[in-house]
């Protein structure tokens, strides 16, 4: 949807987990292995996994120091935020959501980019169809159904082929 947040690591279970055992003693000054234990703690999961990478970023900082409880709070608050612009593996969502960012590659399905929806002038969707493709810097392969839609000429082999009618390169397709 178009009003679709970010995820928020901070409102992960697995994060907040972490972030109460950090507070189990706010007067105590904890140590990269004391949060590594309070962490391992936790059933292991992606999410504990990317809280152990806040560590070992915080890990590099600190080297060998300890800190204190709230001041580590507000940075694995900080960690989190930046976390959740450096998304990686497989990231779904709308072309309205990835208005104004960047990605290495981009797949684009087909939605139905051919008809407006209500209320859109009939540009819309060519205008959203861009949107979509020049969020990739790299690569931006594009999927249609398996079905191609009617191509203006009669039994196009590349359009069969391709399944995709934006690539048809057949002059007057």
């Amino acid at each position: 949807m178009a009003n679709e947040k970010p995820l928020n690591l901070l409102r992960m279970r697995e994060m907040q987990g972490f972030v109460r055992a950090l507070l189990a003693d706010r007067t105590r000054l904890l140590t990269i292995a004391e949060m590594t234990a309070m962490l391992n703690a936790q059933p292991q999961s992606r999410w504990t996994d990317l809280i152990g990478e806040g560590i070992g970023t915080l890990a590099r900082e600190l080297v060998e120091k300890a800190a204190p409880v709230p001041d580590l709070v507000q940075w694995f608050g900080e960690w989190a935020r930046d976390a959740r612009g450096e998304q990686r593996g497989l990231l779904l969502m709308t072309a309205h959501r990835a208005k104004g960012l960047e990605f290495d590659h981009v797949a684009i399905l087909n939605g139905g980019w051919d008809r407006p929806s209500r209320g859109e002038d009939a540009d819309a969707p060519r205008r959203l169809f861009y949107v979509a493709m020049t969020r990739a810097i790299r690569s931006c392969p594009a999927a249609s159904p398996l079905t191609p839609p009617p191509c203006r000429v009669p039994a196009c082999a590349m359009c069969r082929l391709t399944q995709s009618w934006w690539t048809c390169p057949l002059p007057g397709a």
